[in-house]
């Protein structure tokens, strides 16, 4: 039986988002892909352009960033709204 690559890598990515703030690991990837390893890091460089280990990070400083500005816009309209109570 043939594997679809892309639903593997689909597999993989959600895979990542469900754990993007734990600890990196390849095996738990590798298992959702139903690749070994060395045949996942192969396929997932080739289909993203990227190391798995470089998206994860990339996905990781996204996340934070758009945490860190809602917190931002979050917390400049909660004083604001203090102030206008007032």
């Amino acid at each position: 039986m043939e594997k679809n690559s892309e639903e593997s890598i689909e597999r993989v990515l959600s895979c990542i988002e469900e754990n993007l703030f734990r600890k990196p690991d390849l095996n738990m990837a590798a298992h959702a892909a139903h690749y070994s390893r060395y045949h996942l890091h192969r396929m997932f460089t080739r289909m993203t352009g990227m190391p798995l280990y470089s998206y994860m990070e990339r996905r990781r400083l996204t996340k934070a960033a758009k945490l860190l500005a809602y917190g931002a816009a979050y917390a400049a309209l909660s004083a604001a709204v203090r102030k206008w109570m007032k």
